[in-house]
C-alpha cells in the first residue's frame, strides 16, 4: 500500500520540484562534468529509458539534475519532474499515482495531448515494487514522455525491470571519481592515454606531470566520493555511506538475518581487498554457513560496495568454480579499515579498468594481478607498487604469456616509465598516477 496520501504526495512533489516556481536548479558551484554524462545527453532525445545505477554518494543524484538544468535552458519547467524515493519505504504502484497527480495537478492536461515532451526523473527508483511494470504501462501507450531513473541496487533495478524492459532500457553505470575526474575538480591540467599509447610506448608526459603525482598521492588516501573531498570528518561520511547501503538498500529489499556477518565480511573486504577468497574459511571465522557467505556476497555486490573477479580461463565453467578475487567499490574505503599501500594501488587500478573492460585474474603456479578482456588479445597486468621490481615479481605475467602467446605485458609500478625485453616478451612499465590516466 502506498504510503501516502494524495494530498502528502503533491506537497512532496512542489517540494522536490523547485523549479517550477524558480526556472533554475541551483547547484553546488564546484559541481564537474562526469565522464558519463555526455552519454546520458545523448539520450535524452532517444525513446528509451535511460537508467543510471551505481554505489550511494557517486553523484547520480547530481547528474540528474544537472540534465534537468541543460533541459530548463529551452523547455518549460513545469513539464520536467523529479521525484527521489529514498527516504520512503518500499512503495506499491507509486509511480502511476504520481504520473496521476502530476498530469493532473500540476500539468492540468491529459497526457495524450501533452503540449510538449514530458522529462521524469525517477531517483532510486528500486524502492518502487515492479518499478518496470509501472513505467512500461506509461510508455507503452506511446506518450510522449521520457524516462531518466536511477538506482542503487542492480539486484533491485533489474529485478524491477525484469523482462517487461527488456529493449526498452539503457544502463549506465556511474563509479566514484577517476583520477583524471579527480585532477579535473581540482583544476589540475591532464591529458589522457590510450590503451594503445600504452602497449606501443607512445605515452607522452604530462604538462603538469609534477603536479598530478602530489594529488595522486591525495588521490590515494581519498578515494574517489565526490563529497568526501569537502568534508572534514571523511571515516564519518564513510560510515554513512555504508550505513545508508546497509541499512536502505540491503536489509530491506534482501533477505538479511545475520547483519553483523554482512558488516563483517565488507569490512573484511576493506583489509584484504585484490585477494582470492576462501568461502569455508570466511564462514568459520564469522561463525556461520557457507551459504550465507555466498548470499551476503551477492547482496554486497548488488549494491555496488564490492565487485568479484573471476579467474580467466577459456572454461568459462572452471572460472565460475574457482575462488574469486574481491575488491572494493573505492580504494578510499580504506579510511575505515588499514589497507596495505600496494592493495589501495590494485584495488584503484582494478576498478578504474572497469570501466571499460571485464577484468579477471589469472594463476597456475603463479598469480597474475589483472587480465584485461578484449576483442583482440587479453592484457596482462601487475600491480608492483614498490621501489625495486625483480624478475620473481613478474613471474605471473611472464608465465601468463607464454602459455596464452601474448606478445606485450604491463607493470604497473610506482615510478618506472620504460619497455623492457624478456625471453622474446615486451613489458611495458607505467606509473601507477600514469596509468590512471588512460582509457580502454
Amino acid at each position: 500500500m502506498l504510503m501516502y496520501t494524495d494530498e502528502e504526495l503533491l506537497d512532496k512533489l512542489n517540494e522536490q520540484n523547485p523549479w517550477w516556481v524558480t526556472d533554475d536548479v541551483v547547484l553546488d558551484d564546484d559541481i564537474i562534468e562526469r565522464e558519463l554524462e555526455s552519454e546520458i545527453k545523448d539520450e535524452l532525445d532517444e525513446r528509451i529509458i535511460t537508467a543510471i545505477i551505481g554505489l550511494r554518494r557517486t553523484g547520480k543524484t547530481t547528474l540528474l539534475k544537472q540534465q534537468i538544468k541543460r533541459l530548463l535552458t529551452d523547455k518549460k519547467s513545469k513539464y520536467i519532474l523529479y521525484f527521489s524515493f529514498d527516504a520512503m519505504e518500499k512503495q506499491d504502484k507509486a509511480i502511476r499515482k504520481i504520473f496521476q497527480l502530476y498530469h493532473q495537478h500540476i500539468l492540468k492536461e491529459v497526457p495524450s495531448e501533452f503540449e510538449e515532451r514530458v522529462f521524469i526523473f525517477f531517483d532510486e527508483v528500486q524502492k518502487v515494487k515492479d518499478w518496470g511494470e509501472e513505467i512500461k504501462s506509461i510508455w507503452d501507450r506511446g506518450y510522449p514522455v521520457k524516462f531518466i531513473v536511477s538506482g542503487s541496487s542492480s539486484m533491485n533495478i533489474l529485478k524491477g525491470g525484469g523482462e517487461s524492459l527488456v529493449g526498452r532500457i539503457s544502463l549506465h553505470r556511474l563509479y566514484p571519481f577517476s583520477f583524471a575526474e579527480f585532477l579535473k575538480y581540482y583544476g589540475v591540467q591532464a591529458d589522457r592515454l590510450s590503451c594503445h599509447d600504452i602497449l606501443e610506448d607512445e605515452i607522452k608526459y604530462p604538462v603538469y606531470s609534477g603536479k598530478i603525482q602530489v594529488k595522486f598521492q591525495e588521490y590515494l588516501k581519498t578515494g574517489g566520493f565526490p563529497e568526501i573531498l569537502t568534508k572534514d570528518k571523511k571515516k564519518d561520511y564513510l560510515n554513512d555511506i555504508v550505513s545508508l547501503t546497509f541499512y536502505r538498500d540491503i536489509v530491506t529489499m534482501l533477505p538479511v538475518k545475520r547483519t553483523e556477518v554482512l558488516e563483517g565480511l565488507f569490512y573484511h573486504f576493506i583489509r584484504e581487498s585484490g585477494q582470492v577468497i576462501n568461502y569455508n574459511k570466511l564462514a568459520d571465522s564469522l561463525n556461520t554457513k557457507y551459504e550465507t557467505v555466498k548470499d551476503y556476497i551477492d547482496h554486497l555486490e548488488s549494491s555496488f560496495l564490492i565487485e568479484r573477479s573471476t579467474l580467466y580461463s577459456k572454461n568459462k565453467l572452471k572460472s565460475i568454480r574457482k575462488n574469486p578475487k574481491i575488491y572494493v567499490a573505492d580504494h578510499g574505503f580504506s579510511i575505515l579499515e588499514k589497507m596495505e599501500k600496494g592493495l589501495r594501488v590494485e584495488t584503484a587500478v582494478y576498478n578504474h579498468i572497469t570501466r571499460y573492460h571485464d577484468v579477471y585474474y589469472w594463476k597456475d603456479r603463479k598469480e597474475l594481478d589483472l587480465v584485461v578482456e578484449t576483442k583482440q588479445k587479453p592484457i596482462p597486468i601487475e600491480v608492483k607498487f614498490k621501489e625495486q621490481i625483480g624478475k620473481k615479481d613478474i613471474k605471473g605475467l611472464m608465465d601468463f604469456m607464454k602459455k596464452t602467446d601474448v606478445e606485450k605485458g604491463v607493470v604497473v609500478n610506482k615510478k618506472d616509465y620504460r619497455t623492457e625485453t624478456a625471453d622474446g616478451k615486451q613489458i611495458v612499465y607505467v606509473p601507477a598516477w600514469l596509468f590512471l590516466l588512460s582509457e580502454w
